[in-house]
């Protein structure tokens, strides 16, 4: 997936996310089908690790991500926050789903049952209704009509950054934007990798029941399902580096307490921590690269930082079960990753938008 990301970027700028969603979903439901005729450990290693990861990579957060963000400027915060919502609504819904379909017709059929779904969901709507932006089908960013005053040559000369820019992905790597905010976010995903997979292991370990650790991973997600949306709504009167710093930083104060109040019904006042700051995570990081380097080519910026954040988010957890398995505790990689997340606090908040002039694009050549 970390591979394939640059290629699917460009291709997204040019074309849009229609036609590669569709082929997403037909890959990923025919590989989901496929897998309820696994037999052994290398068919599912080619099916899971090979056609899976295709279909959900044409169909994932780069493609959904850079669709939303070319249909809104002003209300972009609050439109992929909620966006957002549906990946934690997916898990609320699919986890007890799963299990009453396993229970009832086996795994196999079920992996077949979860093809059609993914045709289904996906396929129809984003025939009918997806397009790459808005001014392909008559419309406007956010639904509004653009004013009819001409930015005066002094304003347009100006070096800032403009949300209408098209950046290179040669002039995106000039910038020390660019590398802040892939190391800061790609950091701070693989803290949060590792503390999704291995939270429900480290309260157990620490003396709560198997059925109460399930209860508080439920609270911290819908603590994280509830702020998306309030996050949104934050970032876009608060500059997205500010908000990322406050989410990066809680994320660390929880950890913090989560190791300090041990077996203690005080632990859900860490856990509400962490899902207020990962309900953040995801509508703050695609709203700081739109914002930054625009629209028109965020495709291909964005996806610039896809390996490492791949990378990263699978390493997370294999440290932390590495450190498990040698010391017998999660003490060290949970304090490691509180570090980290702030360092990724550090790192963003010098992240400052990138700044050019847009005279050259904007007017004309005269004379």
């Amino acid at each position: 997936m970390g591979l394939l990301g640059p290629f699917l970027g460009s291709t997204l700028d040019r074309r849009g996310g229609k036609a590669i969603m569709i082929f997403g979903a037909l890959v990923l439901g025919s590989g989901l089908m496929a897998l309820s005729q696994v037999h052994s450990l290398w068919q599912f290693y080619l099916i899971r690790g090979l056609v899976v990861t295709v279909g959900m990579l044409c169909m994932g957060n780069l493609v959904v991500n850079v669709a939303v963000s070319n249909w809104f400027v002003k209300k972009r915060g609050r439109a992929i926050a909620f966006g957002a919502m549906g990946v934690s609504m997916g898990g609320i819904i699919l986890i007890p789903l799963t299990q009453f379909l396993i229970s009832t017709l086996g795994w196999r059929t079920t992996w077949v049952v979860y093809g059609f779904m993914a045709w289904a969901v996906i396929i129809v709507p984003t025939a009918l209704f997806m397009a790459r932006r808005p001014e392909d089908v008559g419309l406007n960013p956010d639904g509004e009509r653009k004013a009819n005053a001409t930015p005066s040559r002094q304003a347009l000369l100006a070096p800032r950054t403009n949300p209408e820019a098209s950046w290179t992905r040669r002039e995106a790597v000039k910038t020390s934007a660019l590398w802040l905010l892939m190391v800061s976010f790609g950091l701070a995903f693989m803290a949060v990798g590792a503390m999704l997979m291995h939270l429900f292991p480290y309260l157990t370990d620490i003396g709560f029941s198997g059925k109460a650790a399930a209860t508080m991973l439920m609270f911290q997600s819908l603590m994280a399902f509830f702020s998306k949306p309030l996050w949104g709504l934050l970032v876009e009167r608060v500059h997205a580096r500010y908000c990322s710093m406050a989410v990066f930083f809680m994320a660390s104060v929880a950890i913090f307490l989560l190791l300090a109040l041990g077996k203690s019904g005080m632990v859900y006042l860490a856990l509400a921590l962490f899902g207020i700051s990962f309900g953040g995570f995801v509508p703050l990081q695609e709203v700081v690269w739109a914002n930054y380097f625009g629209r028109l080519t965020l495709g291909a910026v964005r996806s610039i930082a896809m390996p490492f954040s791949i990378v990263t988010s699978a390493g997370g957890p294999l440290f932390a079960g590495y450190i498990y398995d040698t010391t017998g505790s999660y003490k060290s990689a949970f304090i490691t990753f509180a570090i980290i997340y702030l360092v990724s606090t550090l790192l963003i908040s010098r992240a400052r938008p990138p700044q050019r002039a847009v005279a050259a694009q904007l007017i004309p050549a005269q004379g």
